[in-house]
């Protein structure tokens, strides 16, 4: 499964890489992800979200994930 984001994004975040020992664990956290992308809020309006919660934390890694 990294191997499609690293073709995708050009790289695997660490995210996925420390999910993916446990298929089980990627497998539900994409199914969470995919269910909550088809929810009421655009995905403009949930990555803006994202960059402000980011911001709010002082994560780094998070912001630049989102940017």
């Amino acid at each position: 499964m990294c191997t499609a984001f690293k073709k995708q994004l050009g790289f695997a975040p660490k995210l996925f890489r420390l999910v993916a020992n446990s298929p089980a664990a990627l497998e539900g956290y994409l199914n969470m992800s995919a269910a909550l992308g088809k929810g009421a809020l655009p995905a403009p309006t949930r990555e803006r979200i994202a960059l402000a919660v980011a911001e709010i934390n002082g994560c780094s890694y998070c912001l630049s994930a989102h940017t």
